[in-house]
């Protein structure tokens, strides 16, 4: 998914939010959401250099790192802990971001 946002970044997307965000460790997450502003334009290089870094230290991580397996519950938990990432990092962008998006409390 990282190497998916690279490449619309080079595209033109501009990163809105960080793909590092958060303390879970990446690696130990199945799940990483970013976003991305699609607006088509010249290469954001500040964009570029941060889904860059991001992709070396999420290779250099893994790749000592060994595959886990989680059960459902735990995915879930992954799940909801991504999703509140993302939405508070929309929501620092712009509130109205997330206006339409489901609160979801634990």
């Amino acid at each position: 998914m990282l190497y998916q946002a690279r490449n619309r970044i080079h595209a033109g997307a501009l990163l809105l939010t960080h793909p590092l965000a958060g303390s879970v460790k990446p690696g130990e997450s199945p799940y990483r959401s970013v976003a991305l502003d699609e607006r088509e334009g010249a290469l954001d290089m500040c964009s570029l250099e941060v889904i860059e870094g991001a992709i070396d230290r999420f290779n250099t991580i893994i790749a000592g790192a060994r595959q886990r397996s989680y059960d459902e519950q735990t995915l879930q938990d992954f799940q909801l802990i991504d999703y509140q990432l993302l939405r508070s990092g929309l929501d620092s962008i712009d509130p109205a971001l997330t206006r339409e998006l489901p609160s979801i409390r634990i």
